[in-house]
């Protein structure tokens, strides 16, 4: 019974790992089109190209994109709540099936997790405010 819950274990953790690392290799592949595609003007100068769009369909497209933007803030901020539980929820689940030195190693990669989510949530705000 122990080697079972330890090999289970064991594959969470190799299953954690890859998904960080791929995740990791992914964001830095396509950090430059994450950052184009969350600054309003770059994503509308890539659709215009793209579609070769004139410029009354350019203009179109802007407000289409700026009103919609605020719907999905309004969205995430709907959602927000509900996440935060389900996550919570989670670390609850995998906490308890942890002895407590894998509950403190735990613990520091979500502090890691919260702290890079908090400096990509100030960089999301800072682009969201320099496009108004």
């Amino acid at each position: 019974m122990r080697n079972l819950r330890l090999q289970r274990l064991a594959i969470l953790i190799v299953v954690f790992l890859l998904g960080l690392s791929l995740g990791w290799v992914g964001g830095k592949n396509q950090s430059m089109s994450h950052k184009k595609w969350h600054d309003p003007q770059q994503r509308l100068e890539h659709f215009s190209r793209a579609l070769n769009l004139n410029e009354q369909q350019a203009t179109q497209l802007q407000t289409i994109l700026n009103s919609k933007r605020e719907q999905f803030r309004g969205l995430r901020e709907q959602m927000k709540p509900q996440m935060e539980a389900l996550r919570e929820k989670t670390n609850v689940e995998i906490l308890s099936m942890l002895n407590p030195e894998q509950q403190e190693k735990y613990k520091a990669l979500e502090a890691a997790r919260q702290d890079h989510q908090a400096r990509r949530g100030n960089r999301h705000q800072r682009m969201e405010w320099e496009s108004k």
